[in-house]
């Protein structure tokens, strides 16, 4: 399971991004389009960017997503607003998602996403934990349908293995720890390694469409 560290921040850049992340949180916390724009030379949208964007300068973007499982914002963004994204800009748009797990959520869900991906299938399986409408809280009902995925795939004694596994459990635990300094809401969508904002459409799109050399057609 791959997590996107820059390696070429310092701690000056990253305690600058901390720093930026506390101040706009909040406007952007509640995945609407939100209303702050910090960074950015004449490019469209609402974000905030360590350094100064300039418009139509990309011919290919490449973006960064984190996602719980269980967050209902997550998965309308995975099922819903990514695959028309790439509809719309095709081999213009390179996503990778990482999926991590909130501290106070049930850990079942990422942990028989790394074991499916271990194997090469996580994708088919973090789209049906996606589809499984997991509930942002801790519940059986969430125990039992991530259960029922495992047992579709085969890996329910993989499942209740590694979940008895104390070792398994902190590697799982630590994949929030290694992105909180940056990951402020849910779907955390990062650009260019630079620039973060929410999984608003529209938002979305006015942000590719300002950045891109030659967007797509309305």
């Amino acid at each position: 399971m791959k997590i996107f560290e820059n390696q070429h921040e310092g701690g000056v850049r990253i305690a600058a991004r901390i720093a930026i992340i506390a101040a706009v949180t909040l406007a952007l916390s509640s995945c609407g389009s939100g209303a702050v724009t910090v960074g950015g030379k004449g490019v469209a949208g609402d974000y905030f960017a360590i350094v100064d964007l300039r418009p139509k300068q990309l011919d290919v973007i490449r973006v960064e997503v984190y996602e719980d499982f269980t967050c209902p914002a997550c998965q309308h963004f995975s099922l819903e607003t990514l695959p028309a994204l790439k509809r719309r800009y095709g081999n213009a748009l390179v996503v990778t998602v990482h999926y991590i797990v909130s501290p106070s959520m049930q850990p079942d869900a990422l942990t028989l996403y790394s074991i499916a991906n271990a194997r090469g299938d996580g994708a088919t399986v973090a789209q049906a934990l996606l589809e499984a409408g997991l509930e942002h809280r801790v519940s059986a009902e969430n125990e039992e349908r991530v259960r029922q995925v495992a047992r579709r795939f085969g890996l329910g004694t993989e499942l209740q293995s590694a979940l008895s596994d104390k070792r398994k459990m902190e590697e799982i635990r630590g994949t929030w720890l290694s992105v909180a300094h940056k990951v402020a809401h849910l779907p955390f969508v990062e650009i260019q390694g630079e620039v973060a904002t929410n999984g608003n459409m529209s938002n979305l799109e006015a942000i590719f469409d300002s950045l891109l050399r030659r967007p797509p057609p309305n």
